[in-house]
């Protein structure tokens, strides 16, 4: 058993200063002894595993604050670093009602893309929170591929919307699940977080 050392007695009151009054912090701050500073806390646990970076950026791209992939496996959830986790978490779970819906049924990949940049930069001038971006399963698709799935990432991490998209995850299946997107728009008043 470790024993402590016993401090000598302070000419204070037990529970006042020499004056007689309340003990300040400043007392209690000269009578603790022995402290030693703490190095930086270097642990992860195994929850927190650093968030990939998009895997199309090259790594020396000079990138402000790129996006932040935190499932390999899933291209269309990813958020900026400053965004905090709760909005992100109410962002994936649906709870941030899209002020916006924007259907690309019917598009071709170039007038998608110029129909999605359209979107959400006059969306985020008009203060609009979430877009939900209807891409499609790519059921209809030549090939029954999904090209304007597979572009989205892309096109949400492109440098050209970096001060408007601060993150994006899978719509639920109420609106419209793996054929859709919640796009998280950046609010010019300075409440990104």
């Amino acid at each position: 058993m470790t024993q402590r050392r016993k401090k000598p007695e302070s000419p204070k009151a037990e529970h006042g200063n020499e004056k007689g009054g309340e003990t300040s912090f400043a007392d209690l701050i000269e009578e603790i002894d022995d402290i030693e500073r703490l190095g930086d806390d270097d642990r992860k646990g195994p929850y927190r595993t650093a968030p990939s970076p998009h895997p199309g950026l090259p790594s020396g791209e000079p990138d402000a604050e790129p996006m932040q992939f935190p499932k390999d496996r899933e291209p269309l959830l990813a958020r900026r670093a400053h965004l905090s986790p709760h909005r992100f978490h109410r962002l994936c779970a649906g709870r941030i009602p899209p002020d916006e819906t924007l259907d690309l049924h019917g598009y071709d990949r170039n007038s998608a893309r110029e129909a999605l940049f359209e979107t959400l930069q006059s969306a985020a001038t008009r203060q609009a929170e979430c877009v939900l971006v209807i891409h499609g399963k790519g059921h209809r698709s030549e090939g029954g591929e999904s090209i304007l799935k597979d572009s989205m990432p892309d096109w949400l991490t492109d440098s050209s919307l970096r001060s408007c998209v601060l993150g994006f995850a899978p719509a639920l299946p109420r609106d419209g699940g793996t054929g859709a997107v919640y796009v998280l728009l950046s609010k010019k008043t300075g409440e990104d977080s």
